[in-house]
C-alpha cells in the first residue's frame, strides 16, 4: 500500500471548471442608492485522474441568497 511506504509518492491530475450564475434583482431607491437581492448558485466539475488506475469524476453545487446594499458618489 503507498500509504505505508513513506518514499512513496501519490501523483494525480485533477480538471475541470466553474460555473457562477447569479440572479440578483436590483431596485435603485434614488439616484445615488440602490438595493440589491436575490439567489446566487456556484457549479464546480471535474475529474480526478491518478497516475494509475481509474478517476472519479464530481460535481458541487452550492447556493446561497445574496443581499447587498450600493451608494454612488
Amino acid at each position: 500500500m503507498p500509504g505505508n511506504d513513506p518514499g512513496a509518492v501519490i501523483e494525480s491530475s485533477l480538471y475541470g471548471g466553474a460555473v457562477r450564475v447569479d440572479l440578483g434583482f436590483v431596485v435603485y431607491v434614488s439616484k445615488f442608492v440602490n438595493l440589491r437581492a436575490g439567489p446566487d448558485l456556484l457549479i464546480r466539475f471535474g475529474v480526478d485522474q491518478p497516475a494509475q488506475g481509474e478517476g472519479s469524476s464530481f460535481v458541487e453545487l452550492d447556493a446561497g441568497l445574496a443581499v447587498g446594499f450600493g451608494y454612488s458618489f
